[in-house]
């Protein structure tokens, strides 16, 4: 592997740790018992209570950072923001996010919600400041809009605002 891709990573890798710090089981969290960001929901047949900091890293590596092609994002800001939201935010959720905040930053791309080449193509294309920008506004819009569907999610709101501006 390249190294300055995987310095993006572990760069990245370090910048979620310091938000999604050990374990949490919140009656009002989407994915219940997590560890390190890591919910129980979305992996049943981890132990959450268990995870090391290194198998969360692997998780976040090979389901995240590769899957959704965050390693041939050239802007490790970028790479980082698109980290936040994909660990955050459903798929779909994820790509519409990032897709409406590039067309935001002068690109143009249908909205699919799918994170593929074309949506990598046009974020290393447009401006790195002018993606990042995009970035948070339509991420606050999406935790206000969460919050207004579900008032339980306000106790994560101030939190989720913080990451966004990140």
């Amino acid at each position: 592997m390249d190294n300055k891709i995987l310095m993006s990573f572990d760069d990245s890798f370090r910048v979620l740790m310091d938000i999604e710090k050990g374990y949490s089981n919140h009656k009002n969290d989407y994915g219940g018992e997590t560890k390190y960001g890591i919910s129980k929901r979305s992996y049943p047949q981890l132990d959450i209570p268990s995870l090391t900091i290194d198998q969360a890293k692997d998780v976040y590596y090979r389901d995240f950072w590769l899957t959704y092609h965050l390693d041939k994002v050239r802007d490790p800001q970028i790479a980082t923001q698109l980290l936040l939201i994909t660990v955050n935010c459903s798929p779909q959720t994820s790509g519409r996010i990032v897709q409406k905040s590039i067309n935001r930053a002068g690109g143009s791309l249908i909205i699919d919600g799918i994170i593929g080449t074309a949506t990598v193509r046009m974020i290393n294309q447009v401006s790195p400041s002018a993606l990042g920008d995009a970035l948070r506004v339509e991420l606050v819009k999406f935790y206000i809009d969460r919050v207004n569907i579900d008032s339980t999610q306000k106790v994560n709101f101030e939190g989720w605002v913080r990451r966004a501006m990140l």
